[in-house]
Protein backbone atom coordinates (compact mmCIF):
# COMPACT_ATOMS: atom_id res chain seq x y z
CA UNK A 1 0.00 0.00 0.00
CA UNK A 2 1.17 3.50 -0.75
CA UNK A 3 0.01 6.08 1.73
CA UNK A 4 -0.44 9.68 0.71
CA UNK A 5 -0.36 10.40 4.45
CA UNK A 6 1.73 8.15 6.69
CA UNK A 7 -0.96 6.48 8.83
CA UNK A 8 0.92 6.84 12.11
CA UNK A 9 0.67 10.66 11.84
CA UNK A 10 -3.10 10.94 11.48
CA UNK A 11 -6.18 9.65 13.27
CA UNK A 12 -7.44 6.18 12.51
CA UNK A 13 -9.50 6.28 9.31
CA UNK A 14 -8.11 9.68 8.33
CA UNK A 15 -5.03 8.50 6.38
CA UNK A 16 -5.44 8.84 2.61
CA UNK A 17 -4.36 5.73 0.68
CA UNK A 18 -3.42 5.44 -2.99
CA UNK A 19 -2.49 2.11 -4.55
CA UNK A 20 1.00 1.84 -6.07
CA UNK A 21 1.28 0.84 -9.74
CA UNK A 22 0.83 -2.90 -10.17
CA UNK A 23 -0.78 -3.38 -6.76
CA UNK A 24 -3.99 -5.19 -6.05
CA UNK A 25 -5.83 -4.93 -2.76
CA UNK A 26 -9.15 -5.95 -1.24
CA UNK A 27 -11.31 -3.02 -0.20
CA UNK A 28 -14.74 -2.51 1.39
CA UNK A 29 -16.26 0.87 0.54
CA UNK A 30 -18.35 2.16 3.43
CA UNK A 31 -19.92 5.08 1.53
CA UNK A 32 -19.89 6.62 -1.93
CA UNK A 33 -17.08 8.79 -3.28
CA UNK A 34 -16.76 12.51 -2.68
CA UNK A 35 -15.17 14.14 -5.73
CA UNK A 36 -12.52 16.85 -5.83
CA UNK A 37 -11.17 18.70 -8.87
CA UNK A 38 -7.36 18.60 -8.87
CA UNK A 39 -4.37 19.41 -11.05
CA UNK A 40 -1.42 17.05 -11.50
CA UNK A 41 1.67 19.08 -10.56
CA UNK A 42 5.17 17.82 -9.74
CA UNK A 43 3.94 14.23 -9.40
CA UNK A 44 1.01 14.90 -7.06
CA UNK A 45 -2.63 15.98 -7.02
CA UNK A 46 -3.05 19.64 -6.06
CA UNK A 47 -6.55 21.04 -5.42
CA UNK A 48 -8.12 23.35 -7.98
CA UNK A 49 -9.03 26.77 -6.59
CA UNK A 50 -12.00 27.21 -8.92
CA UNK A 51 -12.44 30.62 -10.57
CA UNK A 52 -9.26 32.00 -8.92
CA UNK A 53 -7.07 29.01 -9.84
CA UNK A 54 -3.65 29.99 -11.19
CA UNK A 55 -3.17 26.51 -12.67
CA UNK A 56 -6.42 26.79 -14.64
CA UNK A 57 -5.31 30.21 -15.91
CA UNK A 58 -2.03 28.69 -17.17
CA UNK A 59 -3.95 25.77 -18.79
CA UNK A 60 -2.74 22.99 -16.49
CA UNK A 61 -5.35 20.27 -17.12
CA UNK A 62 -7.70 19.45 -14.26
CA UNK A 63 -8.72 15.94 -13.22
CA UNK A 64 -11.30 14.52 -10.86
CA UNK A 65 -10.25 12.35 -7.93
CA UNK A 66 -12.71 10.46 -5.74
CA UNK A 67 -12.25 9.81 -2.03
CA UNK A 68 -14.29 7.37 0.06
CA UNK A 69 -14.14 5.91 3.56
CA UNK A 70 -12.95 2.34 3.19
CA UNK A 71 -11.58 -0.68 4.95
CA UNK A 72 -8.45 -2.00 3.25
CA UNK A 73 -7.29 -5.54 3.92
CA UNK A 74 -3.80 -5.84 5.36
CA UNK A 75 -2.12 -9.12 6.24
CA UNK A 76 -3.88 -9.32 9.60
CA UNK A 77 -6.90 -6.98 9.63
CA UNK A 78 -9.22 -4.62 7.77
CA UNK A 79 -7.76 -1.14 8.36
CA UNK A 80 -9.71 2.13 7.98
CA UNK A 81 -8.48 4.62 5.36
CA UNK A 82 -9.75 7.24 2.96
CA UNK A 83 -9.25 5.61 -0.45
CA UNK A 84 -8.28 7.80 -3.44
CA UNK A 85 -9.34 6.68 -6.93
CA UNK A 86 -9.06 8.19 -10.45
CA UNK A 87 -12.04 9.58 -12.31
CA UNK A 88 -12.39 6.36 -14.35
CA UNK A 89 -13.71 4.62 -11.21
CA UNK A 90 -16.34 7.33 -10.80
CA UNK A 91 -18.16 6.95 -14.13
CA UNK A 92 -20.80 4.38 -14.96
CA UNK A 93 -22.63 2.36 -12.36
CA UNK A 94 -21.67 3.16 -8.76
CA UNK A 95 -19.39 0.64 -7.10
CA UNK A 96 -21.17 -1.61 -4.60
CA UNK A 97 -20.91 -0.58 -0.96
CA UNK A 98 -20.21 -2.73 2.07
CA UNK A 99 -18.90 -5.76 0.18
CA UNK A 100 -15.40 -6.89 -0.71
CA UNK A 101 -14.00 -5.45 -3.95
CA UNK A 102 -10.65 -6.16 -5.57
CA UNK A 103 -8.90 -2.98 -6.79
CA UNK A 104 -5.98 -3.30 -9.26
CA UNK A 105 -3.96 -0.25 -10.30
CA UNK A 106 -2.38 0.11 -13.75
CA UNK A 107 -0.19 2.96 -15.02
CA UNK A 108 1.38 5.86 -13.19
CA UNK A 109 1.00 9.60 -13.68
CA UNK A 110 -1.95 11.92 -14.00
CA UNK A 111 -4.16 9.49 -15.94
CA UNK A 112 -3.67 6.34 -13.90
CA UNK A 113 -6.05 3.46 -14.37
CA UNK A 114 -7.70 1.06 -11.95
CA UNK A 115 -9.76 -2.08 -12.48
CA UNK A 116 -12.34 -3.03 -9.88
CA UNK A 117 -14.15 -6.34 -9.53
CA UNK A 118 -16.51 -7.72 -6.92
CA UNK A 119 -15.22 -10.62 -4.88
CA UNK A 120 -18.81 -11.35 -3.86
CA UNK A 121 -18.14 -11.60 -0.13
CA UNK A 122 -19.82 -9.48 2.53
CA UNK A 123 -18.20 -8.86 5.91
CA UNK A 124 -20.49 -9.50 8.89
CA UNK A 125 -19.81 -6.42 11.02
CA UNK A 126 -18.79 -3.10 9.50
CA UNK A 127 -18.30 0.31 11.10
CA UNK A 128 -20.30 3.36 10.09
CA UNK A 129 -18.78 5.55 7.38
CA UNK A 130 -16.90 8.70 8.37
CA UNK A 131 -16.59 12.02 6.48
CA UNK A 132 -13.65 12.15 4.07
CA UNK A 133 -13.51 15.93 3.48
CA UNK A 134 -11.46 16.70 6.65
CA UNK A 135 -8.81 14.11 5.69
CA UNK A 136 -8.60 15.31 2.08
CA UNK A 137 -8.44 19.00 3.04
CA UNK A 138 -5.75 18.25 5.65
CA UNK A 139 -3.76 16.30 3.02
CA UNK A 140 -3.95 19.22 0.57
CA UNK A 141 -2.97 21.69 3.33
CA UNK A 142 0.11 19.59 4.21
CA UNK A 143 1.09 19.43 0.53
CA UNK A 144 0.71 23.20 0.17
CA UNK A 145 2.82 23.80 3.29
CA UNK A 146 5.51 21.46 1.93
CA UNK A 147 5.53 23.25 -1.42
CA UNK A 148 5.83 26.67 0.30
CA UNK A 149 8.65 25.37 2.53
CA UNK A 150 10.59 24.01 -0.45
CA UNK A 151 10.13 27.25 -2.41
CA UNK A 152 11.44 29.35 0.48
CA UNK A 153 14.50 27.11 1.11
Amino acid sequence: MCWVDPPQKVSRGQAVARLPVGASVRVVLLAGFECFRVHWVAGRSVPCDGENCDMCKTHVPARIRGYAPALIQSRVAWDPFVLEVPEGCLVGDPLPLRQVLLFRRHRAGSRWRMNVESVGVALPSLPAAWPVRPAVEAMFARFAAGVKRSASS
